[in-house]
């Protein structure tokens, strides 16, 4: 018997292998290169179409919170630049891709972008322990005379 398992560990690996060749023959879906990549290849029309998914896909939503208003006003108060925004947005998101995803949704000019990480919480139900998302929030200050309107 162990000389017939032999075999089959050997088919296994094989598929196995054929799988992972596929798999790194398949072009990745990184978000980021694609949409960098893919403005050359295609036309400007599909470009964007592209770039307005990957915004879609990279910010969660606002986050409109008492202390997210605050914040905004105290920063004004401050630096006197433009409005500020909070958002939520993928754990896998960098800046210029955070700032190109609000330039490119909400048509406004970002000045900065300030990433806050919010590391998964550990939980526990009857017994049992789960995680929480982990997802990033980030502060947008936009350049002056430019606001978001949210309805």
């Amino acid at each position: 018997m162990g000389l017939f398992n032999i075999f089959k560990r050997k088919k296994e690996k094989e598929r196995f292998e054929k799988k992972r060749k596929e798999k790194l023959a398949e072009p990745k879906l990184n978000p980021v290169k694609n949409a960098v990549a893919g403005e050359a290849e295609r036309g400007k029309a599909a470009a964007k179409l592209k770039e307005s998914k990957l915004a879609q896909t990279v910010i969660f939503s606002p986050h409109l919170t008492e202390k997210s208003a605050y914040l905004s006003e105290e920063l004004i108060r401050k630096e006197g630049s433009g409005g500020h925004y909070v958002f939520e947005v993928k754990d896998e998101a960098n800046k210029p891709l955070i700032k190109k995803a609000i330039e490119e949704l909400y048509g406004v000019k970002v000045k900065s972008v300030r990433i806050l990480p919010k590391h998964c919480k550990i939980k526990f139900s009857r017994g049992v322990s789960g995680r929480r998302t982990s997802h990033k929030k980030t502060l947008v200050i936009l350049k002056e005379g430019d606001k978001i309107e949210f309805v």
